[in-house]
């Protein structure tokens, strides 16, 4: 996979896409229900079994396909993100490649009124990317190095880079020896995949389908 320009979402918005996947979940059953009519339905005849449906249903195994979803999700972003194709993820690559569009992808969302800090309407969203202040090196007030209440643009930065150093590549680097492979970023996402597999798959699908993940530039 060729770097796709959303993938810094995939990474950072990661806690803000489950929420929003969860909510919308809910809405399209609240909708759903709103819909049926009161009478309940006549209930059709039953159709005799299809053994081959349920051979089908056999055959289909739920942990084996998250497996492969896991397999799937972790190869795109390894190759997304060994920049030089060599087989292994550097430190340098692994923040170049989620930070290459972290201007028009992050920032613009939140500084909406462009004045190089980040606006009121945009502090929630900043806080999620980085676990709504749970890790205290990433509160509001540690976040704002110069004490002056705001957080500039280059904060914003400096921040974002010092999270992913901290939290995406030493904590994917199990052995600790500069370099995450295809098994260690596998086992990050299979983490991920093992808190809700139906958002998860949700998820990926949305990833896919809307943010180009496996897709040229």
């Amino acid at each position: 996979m060729r770097i796709s320009t959303k993938l810094i979402f995939t990474v950072l918005l990661l806690t803000s896409e489950r929420l929003y996947t969860t909510t919308a979940q809910e809405e399209e059953e609240k909708i759903s229900e709103q819909q049926q009519p009161d009478e309940s339905p006549e209930i059709a005849p039953e159709e005799p079994d299809d053994d081959d449906d349920d051979d089908d249903d056999d055959d289909y195994d739920e942990e084996e396909d998250l497996e492969t979803l896991i397999n799937e999700e972790a190869q795109d972003m390894f190759e997304g993100l060994d920049m030089n194709g060599n087989g292994e993820i550097t430190r340098l690559e692994m923040l170049n490649a989620l930070m290459a569009e972290w201007d028009e992808e992050v920032w613009k969302l939140v500084d909406q009124d462009t004045d190089d800090y980040v606006d009121d309407m945009g502090k929630e969203m900043f806080l999620s990317i980085f676990g709504n202040g749970q890790d205290p090196d990433f509160s509001w007030e540690a976040m704002d190095l110069d004490g002056d209440g705001q957080i500039s643009k280059k904060e914003a930065y400096d921040n974002t880079m010092r999270f992913l150093e901290k939290d995406m590549f030493r904590g994917n680097d199990a052995n600790g020896d500069g370099i995450i492979t295809l098994e260690e970023l596998t086992a990050y996402v299979r983490n991920e995949a093992e808190v809700d597999p139906k958002v998860f798959r949700a998820q990926k699908e949305n990833n896919d389908m809307e943010f180009g993940i496996g897709g040229e530039l």
